[in-house]
């Protein structure tokens, strides 16, 4: 098999599996972590035909998703300053 479509396919497998897991873990997860994470799975759903690109798109929305989840996180718990507390308010809108 090629080695890049060995790597697609692992790519896929570890995807779907994220997904499985994070369904299965829904109820303890605040309402907005969810929404940003179907905001990440929908970028995880885009595929380039060259490896590089996707890999480097793909790269990006994780690192970003993951930044935004800590964010989101901390205010779920209060641990948030009250100026970031609006910030994510207005881009939820729930403000």
């Amino acid at each position: 098999m090629d080695r890049q479509k060995e790597m697609s396919r692992d790519y896929r497998r570890a995807r779907d599996t994220l997904y499985k897991r994070i369904a299965g873990e829904s109820w303890a997860i605040p309402d907005e972590c969810i929404e940003r994470i179907g905001q990440l799975r929908k970028q995880l759903d885009v595929e380039s035909r060259d490896w590089v690109t996707s890999l480097d798109a793909h790269s990006f929305a994780i690192s970003t998703a993951t930044n935004d989840l800590r964010r989101l996180v901390r205010w779920d718990l209060g641990m948030e300053p009250r100026s970031m507390r609006r910030r994510i308010a207005e881009w939820f809108g729930s403000a």
